[in-house]
């Protein structure tokens, strides 16, 4: 588990062996995952707000802790409140912004960003006054080119990002990471923080097209202390 702190905000990306599903794991184990995780980062109470996520742009707004809705992306700029997204080969991408003290977190697959999903917190946080290149944002753990093997209607949904697509023995692989990455370049982004590490090939990480079961966590928390 990778725990980055930046006063006041703190960063969490877990790894596999730690299961955080209420899905696939039992309730009291993942009780006391959570409990374990509440103690290494010492706080009273751990208050997660987390979303049924569908591959989609919808980012929402988190004022309490619990179930949101139906999206891929939460933003709050509520103290103590932690945000919270499971992945097992899409890319977490957790991001503050520490003037206006707003912190969010994005489901990044594919789907999401070809349904707009980055576009769409550009447009979110220029409406709150909160400029991009004054956000730091961190990529976790996600399928690398090495790995994410595409069908070829897939590269339809991104022509204008050539340099992301690669052929090796005539398949076809996307750079999930750096489709990223230009992307939040393209809206202003100066500082982004990539892990540049492979759910699939790697064995410390759960990964979907590995068929596991297990899920991570990318979680971002704002703490007043």
């Amino acid at each position: 588990m990778l725990i980055i702190k930046d006063f006041p905000f703190t960063v969490v990306f877990s790894d596999n062996r730690v299961n955080f599903s209420w899905k696939t794991e039992s309730p009291a184990i993942v009780k006391e995952n959570w409990l374990n995780l509440k103690e290494k980062l010492k706080i009273k109470e751990l208050r997660i707000a987390y979303l049924s996520q569908i591959h989609g742009k919808r980012i929402l707004s988190a004022k309490r802790a619990g179930f949101q809705g139906w999206g891929d992306g939460l933003i709050t700029k509520k103290e103590e409140l932690g945000l919270c997204i499971f992945v097992a080969d899409c890319v977490p991408v957790l991001f503050y912004n520490k003037k206006r003290l707003l912190s969010g977190a994005l489901h990044c697959g594919w789907r999401s960003l070809a349904a707009g999903i980055i576009e769409n917190l550009e447009k979110l946080l220029i409406k709150k006054g909160i400029k991009p290149s004054e956000t730091d944002f961190y990529l976790g753990a996600g399928i690398n080119p090495c790995c994410y093997e595409v069908k070829s209607d897939v590269k339809f949904y991104f022509e204008d990002y050539p340099s992301c697509f690669v052929y090796r023995n005539e398949r076809l692989f996307l750079d999930l990471p750096k489709l990223i990455t230009i992307k939040l370049e393209k809206i202003g982004t100066r500082t982004i923080h990539n892990l540049s590490l492979c759910t699939k090939c790697s064995s410390k990480f759960f990964s979907h097209r590995n068929k596991d079961q297990g899920r991570q966590i990318a979680l971002i928390f704002h703490s007043i202390k």
